[in-house]
Formats: C-alpha cells, sequence, structure tokens
C-alpha cells in the first residue's frame, strides 16, 4: 500500500487504486517473466493477481504504483500456480528488498512503500517535489500522479511527504 494512502486514524486506505506485480526471474539479470495488474482493497491491504500459462517457480515480486517507489521482495518467493499464493509487504520492512518500506502505523504495525515517487525514475527527489509543488500552486484534482494522499487533490499534504522522503534521500533498491 502507499504510505500516503494510508489513514491511521481509521486503519484504512484512502482509495481503491491499480498497482502492477511485474514477476522477475529470480537469476540475474532478473528480466521480467509477466505481469498483472490489479486493485488494492481499502481495507484489506491486498490486491488479487492473476497470471497465466507460468510454471511453478521461485520469482522476484516487483510492485508498482503510480506514485510509491518500486518495491521488490527481500527474496525469490516461490508460486504454485495452481494455489492461491500469498506475498504480504505490509507486515514488516524486512519483506521488501533493502527494508525499503516504511512506518506507517505502530498499532496495528503496518508498513507501506514510500510515496512521492511522481516521475517513477526510481529516486524520490527535488524533480517529484517540484511536480508535487507545480500541481499544489495550479489546483490540480483528479486522478493524478502528484496525488501522493489519495484525496484526488494536490495540495500541501502531498508536498511535505514528497519533501519529507526526498530529503530523506529515499530510493528504490533491488538486487
Amino acid at each position: 500500500m502507499p504510505q500516503g494512502f494510508y489513514n491511521q486514524a481509521l486503519n484504512t486506505i484512502s482509495m481503491k487504486d491499480t498497482v502492477r506485480l511485474y514477476l522477475r526471474s529470480s537469476v540475474s539479470p532478473y528480466g521480467i517473466i509477466d505481469s498483472s495488474k490489479a486493485l488494492f482493497d481499502t481495507t484489506a491491504f491486498n490486491a488479487a493477481f492473476q497470471f497465466a500459462g507460468l510454471s511453478d517457480g521461485e520469482y522476484y515480486f516487483d510492485i508498482r504504483h503510480r506514485n510509491f517507489l518500486e518495491t521488490w521482495s527481500t527474496v525469490p518467493v516461490y508460486l504454485a500456480l495452481t494455489d492461491q499464493n500469498d506475498y504480504n509487504f505490509t507486515t514488516s520492512a524486512s519483506t521488501a528488498y533493502g527494508n525499503n518500506l516504511i512506518n506507517v502505523d505502530s498499532s496495528p504495525l503496518r508498513f507501506a512503500a514510500y510515496s512521492g515517487e511522481v516521475n517513477q525514475d526510481g529516486y524520490i527527489n527535488l524533480t517529484d517535489v517540484l511536480k508535487v509543488y507545480n500541481d499544489a500552486s495550479g489546483f490540480v484534482t483528479g486522478y493524478e500522479a502528484g496525488d501522493v494522499t489519495g484525496n484526488n487533490i494536490v495540495d500541501l499534504t502531498d508536498l511535505l511527504m514528497t519533501y519529507n522522503n526526498s530529503g530523506n534521500f529515499v530510493s528504490m533498491q533491488r538486487p
């Protein structure tokens, strides 16, 4: 789930949104084997991805969203494609490669992908901050990458989150 979409007081996400899961080879250079889009749920914090034509095996999970940092599973995950397989990124920072998640709630314990990566270059930096700033200055509304809080308006809260993650030099981690 995106950091900015999580509402700690309500223990929900502000809106359903599309995420894409890439299944990647467990062997360098970790090529993309397949991908699937799904909606993540606002209360269960999950998404159901469907893949066809794959064989059982180990795959890295590479999950992406319009404004959170690309996040990979810590290790390749074994998928038995005849079964339902679960992988939960929200339980611990160690579920993501390089512990690249942020704690968004201590009770119940929840982790999320860093929000503010609006230009999808692998870094939350000044370029992202400027994009969110410009959108906020222009009172941009709707389904926009700069809306990192998921409330359909780009404003100061989006800018502050992006700025704080930029100031912490948050960047993508992958094998």
